[in-house]
Order: C-alpha cells, then sequence, then structure tokens
C-alpha cells in the first residue's frame, strides 16, 4: 500500500514541477546501484532523491528513507516533498553522499599510518594531502567486490 500511496503523492509532485524537475522511478531490485549513491537503501522503499544530473560527479540530495507511514499521510508528504524540491531550485538543499560512519574508536594496530576513510572525510584525507595514498575501495553492502586503486 505504501508504494502506491507514494506513487499518488510523486505523481501530484511531477504535475508540479514539470518543466522544472524530471521525475525517474527505480526498481529497488534492478536499479539498487544507483540508488545507493544518492544515500537511498534500496531494501528501505519507497524513498526519494534529486540528482542535478546523470554524470557520475553530478550532486545528488537525499530525501532519506521514510516509515512507510509516511506516505499514507499523503498531503502530509506532499508537503514535505515539496518543500525539498522548492530547497533543490532555489540552491539551499545540502548535497548528499553515501558515507558510513568511521568505527568510534578505530586504531591501526601495524606499521605506517593506515587511515579508514568515508565519504565524510575523503577530501581531507585523500584529496588534500601531500602524501602518497593507496585506497583499498569496496562497498561494505558487496564485501566480496574489493578492488584496489593508487591515487597520488
Amino acid at each position: 500500500e505504501a508504494n502506491r500511496q507514494a506513487k499518488r503523492v510523486l505523481t501530484r509532485l511531477a504535475h508540479q514541477f514539470s518543466g522544472q524537475l524530471v521525475f525517474v522511478v527505480l526498481n529497488n531490485t534492478r536499479d539498487a546501484i544507483l540508488m545507493r549513491p544518492m544515500g537511498l537503501d534500496p531494501r528501505r522503499v519507497p524513498a526519494f532523491g534529486i540528482s542535478a544530473t546523470d554524470e557520475a560527479e553530478s550532486s545528488r540530495f537525499s530525501f532519506g528513507t521514510k516509515a512507510p507511514e509516511f506516505w499514507s499521510a499523503e498531503d502530509a508528504a506532499f508537503q514535505e516533498l515539496r518543500n525539498f524540491c522548492g530547497a533543490y531550485l532555489d540552491g539551499s538543499l545540502e548535497t548528499s553522499h553515501e558515507s558510513g560512519e568511521l568505527p568510534p574508536h578505530y586504531k591501526w594496530g601495524g606499521p605506517g599510518y593506515v587511515e579508514e576513510v568515508v565519504w565524510k572525510n575523503f577530501r581531507e584525507a585523500v584529496l588534500n594531502t601531500e602524501h602518497d595514498v593507496l585506497l583499498e575501495l569496496y562497498s561494505p553492502f558487496r564485501p566480496q567486490h574489493r578492488s584496489f586503486l593508487s591515487a597520488t
């Protein structure tokens, strides 16, 4: 039922913002890979987010995942989403990124210097350093998919 309610709310929203925003529906099974970079969890749907373009470097904005009850109050859901879209259009919406939190007491016990990096500290730890960096990139959602990349 939440999916039907969300569809009604989003249809109203698409009509209101016609000509300003393009609305796309993603299948959480088939299109999960497109949801995660926006900070949306495909296991918790329906969810809503905005991508400035379809480019990989594009800014993304996550409304976040709401409980199914959110959608049952259709007028309130519509108002909240309308405010979210309005904030995007007027430039006051903060960019979202999928990012885990660092473990609270993370400490590398081995030789040398190792720092765990998540999106929230990526710029400072990797891009704004004068040192060579070796990154181990992986998705915490699919730990069997790991790769290595050297960024200097």
